[in-house]
């Protein structure tokens, strides 16, 4: 059952960043904006389903491994992320690179923090 639910989460997941993938393509040549909005939003899921799965012990252990494992584990780009910025540094754009890297950490802590944040509220 345990590897049901991750593919089933897996699968919406990977889906889902398809979707974003595909409504922002050609936005931006230059910056992968895609992939740094899905892994913003992604931290930012999983910043709040972690503190609102905190305050309620009595979640089912299902939704442990459907939400923050499967979906959120297949929604996120975090190696696409890598990857891009070993690409703009490869082509010497060590500037975009640099922005790329920092804005991402950035972005993507302030997503957990805000997303911890709302899950609380929430509970």
């Amino acid at each position: 059952m345990a590897v049901l639910l991750v593919a089933v989460g897996g699968a919406l997941g990977s889906v889902s960043r398809w979707a974003v993938q595909e409504l922002l393509a050609g936005r931006s040549a230059v910056f992968p904006t895609a992939t740094f909005l899905i892994n913003v939003s992604g931290c930012f899921l999983i910043g709040a389903f972690a503190s609102a799965a905190a305050a309620h012990a009595d979640w089912s252990p299902a939704w442990r491994l459907l939400f923050p494992i499967g979906f959120v584990g297949a929604y996120t780009t975090f190696s696409t992320y890598q990857l891009e910025i070993f690409r703009l540094l490869e082509r010497g754009e060590w500037a975009m690179g640099a922005l790329y890297f920092f804005a991402s950490n950035f972005a993507g802590f302030a997503g957990i923090a805000a997303g911890t944040w709302a899950g609380k509220r929430i509970a």
